[in-house]
Formats: structure tokens, C-alpha cells, sequence
């Protein structure tokens, strides 16, 4: 299971409706109703549902993520709440433009209990960790420069360490 995927989808939602000006998207029609429903009920509510507490605010559930890990290996990766950050931040504006105002601010809230959460579980002692998980595998990877061009983390002196840090990914043959 990838969380990370649905944050994507509702990312990407966001986005072809900001570049292409395009609302009557939301009611082309799809297996399940229109694509704003089917967005809503089978993407966005069922991520919410798969939030768990973490210090202040909310983390999303372990699972395979980006690196697409074996179940039974499952972690809290950073990817994970951060896709979720994104793309539920980018369904809220898809909410207001379908009229939909108390799941804008259902999700705004959540949107918010998940920053306060990626920050605790994923930023500490001023590093950035891919996963919540202690080990040396994911602690540091690729996916956070994906998080910090997202936007989830703006502190210039975490994304100074998170960018240096980056030279323990290469290999004998000089790439990453």
C-alpha cells in the first residue's frame, strides 16, 4: 500500500485545474460518479482515514511509499505525509471551486495537524529523515528534495543540511 500515490493524484487534480482553467472537469463523469465526487470519496476522504497522531499533529500510517518496500516492511516515511500535505492542500482549493466549503475546511484543518506532525516525526534535531523509523536506509533519500521542492519544508537551514546530506547517496561509480 502507497499513500503517497493518493496525494500524488490529488496533487495533480490541483494542478491541471489551475493550468488549463477547466472546471467542468470536476463533473466529467467516471465509474463512480463525477470525477469531484469520485475525487473527494475515494481519494481524498479514505487518506484521511488513514491518518494516525504523532507528537502535536497527524502523520499518515506506515506503509510502502515511493519505495515501494515490501509490506511486512512497511515505516512511516516522510514522503508519505508529505504527498499528503500537498495533495490534500490542493484538493482544498478543488473543494472551493466545487462549492464544497465544509470539506475545504475539514481538509484545511487536517492539512495543518499534518504539518505539525511531519514536523515532529520527520525534522529532528535539524535533519530532515525520510523515515520515521530509526535506520540507515531511508534516513536519507532522494524523496526529500522532492518534499523540500513541494514546499513542506522552508527552513533554509534544514534544506542546507538536507542537500548536503545528499552526498552520502553516491556510489563508487559517481552517481546517486
Amino acid at each position: 500500500i502507497e499513500f503517497d500515490d493518493w496525494g500524488l493524484a490529488l496533487w495533480v487534480l490541483g494542478q491541471y485545474l489551475d493550468r488549463f482553467h477547466d472546471p467542468a472537469l470536476l463533473s466529467t463523469p467516471t465509474f463512480r460518479g463525477p470525477l469531484y465526487q469520485s475525487a473527494r470519496d475515494y481519494i481524498a476522504k479514505p487518506l484521511l482515514t488513514n491518518l494516525e497522531p504523532y507528537g502535536p499533529g497527524l502523520i499518515v500510517v506506515a506503509d510502502t511509499s515511493i519505495w515501494e518496500e515490501h509490506q511486512p516492511d512497511k515505516k512511516h516515511f516522510a514522503f508519505s505525509t508529505a504527498m499528503a500535505i500537498v495533495g490534500l492542500r490542493q484538493f482544498a482549493e478543488v473543494a472551493h471551486r466545487a462549492g464544497d466549503l465544509s470539506i475545504q475546511s475539514e481538509i484545511l484543518h487536517k492539512v495543518a495537524q499534518l504539518q505539525d506532525g511531519f514536523n515532529a516525526a520527520f525534522i529532528r534535531e535539524g535533519q530532515l529523515h525520510g523515515t520515521l523509523e530509526e535506520g540507515v536506509k531511508n534516513d536519507i533519500d532522494g524523496a526529500l528534495l522532492a518534499i523540500i521542492n513541494f514546499g513542506v519544508v522552508t527552513d533554509p537551514k534544514i534544506i542546507r543540511d538536507t542537500v548536503d546530506r545528499m552526498d552520502l547517496l553516491k556510489v563508487a561509480s559517481g552517481g546517486y
